[in-house]
């Protein structure tokens, strides 16, 4: 090997040496990197989902949850109701939760989520009896409200399910 080539593997070694230092102090002095928080549902958000839910005649609670939309509902059991005929008759509260996300989706300052999900439970005398969830795409709740979706395929797209409670 030459004296030239001896010179030029040492200079790279050298440079190849530098990066490497100058690597680890990047990696010693950064901070790491947390993920932002998924967006909270704002105050006024919050407030007009009671609102409406209470138009309705349905008591629960609205949050954001990564993303999703989320309503947890609670429907009390009609006076002498068969607990299946009462779970039945709490499924419309899942088409309440639906409209209230529709009204809350055309707020600007409310319109930041991906998904709805609906959870309700049916207590008689507070003990629960029944739950109800549900979960659809704000996307498919936009097609079926401007009617370019059927109610068919929004159904097909919608994830539920229903359980008395032994």
């Amino acid at each position: 090997m030459t004296g030239k080539q001896k010179a030029l593997i040492a200079a790279l070694a050298v440079a190849d040496l530098a990066v490497v230092l100058g690597l680890a102090l990047v990696m010693l002095n950064s901070r790491p990197v947390t993920p932002e928080p998924p967006p909270a549902l704002p105050p006024t958000c919050r407030w007009e989902a009671a609102r409406l839910l209470a138009q309705a005649g349905v008591g629960g609670t609205t949050a954001m949850t990564g993303g999703i939309l989320r309503f947890d509902l609670t429907v009390p059991l009609a006076p002498r109701a068969e607990i299946t005929t009462g779970v039945e008759q709490a499924a419309q509260t899942v088409w309440t939760a639906f409209d209230v996300a529709l009204a809350l989706h055309g707020r600007e300052e409310c319109a930041a989520f991906e998904g709805v999900s609906v959870a309700v439970a049916v207590v008689d005398g507070g003990r629960t009896v029944g739950h109800i969830a549900a979960q659809v795409p704000t996307a498919a709740l936009l097609a079926f409200d401007r009617g370019t979706l059927s109610e068919e395929d929004f159904i097909g797209l919608v994830t539920y399910s229903a359980a008395v409670t032994p």
